[in-house]
């Protein structure tokens, strides 16, 4: 089973503020993070996105596999955490979210997230069920 969900980010500060690449999200207890969507850069080679103070960021998490592949338990929870100007380098502390109701996020191998992005629209276009 494949699914996607969103995650996104709003600038609670006074000032505008760069938020890099993607975020790193690690799924419940699982050690993994969940690799970049590569060509889901919205202008290739541009490392961040500047959000205005009230503003958000967008990104999509794609998580799931085949039935068979996946592992027996299903989880509920992600750990957001923003990068700083290096690959992959932490910026910040993260943050633990509960997905509401009856959304269970799926650990696979396969877990990936886009970049971040200014809409939802676009982040969620680069997530394709194989």
């Amino acid at each position: 089973m494949w699914e996607a969900s969103g995650v996104d980010s709003t600038n609670t500060s006074e000032k505008p503020c760069r938020v890099y690449r993607y975020p790193l999200v690690q799924i419940a207890a699982w050690q993994r993070l969940a690799t970049e969507i590569k060509d889901g850069a919205p202008i290739p080679g541009t490392p961040y996105e500047t959000v205005a103070p009230g503003e958000q960021l967008y990104a999509a998490l794609f998580h799931g596999g085949p039935m068979d592949a996946l592992q027996p338990e299903m989880e509920r929870t992600i750990t957001v955490q923003l990068q700083d100007t290096g690959h992959v380098s932490k910026k910040g502390e993260p943050i633990t979210i509960d997905f509401p109701g009856t959304t269970y996020v799926y650990d696979s191998d396969s877990s990936q997230v886009t970049r971040w992005m200014t809409a939802p629209e676009p982040a969620l276009r680069f997530i394709e069920t194989p």
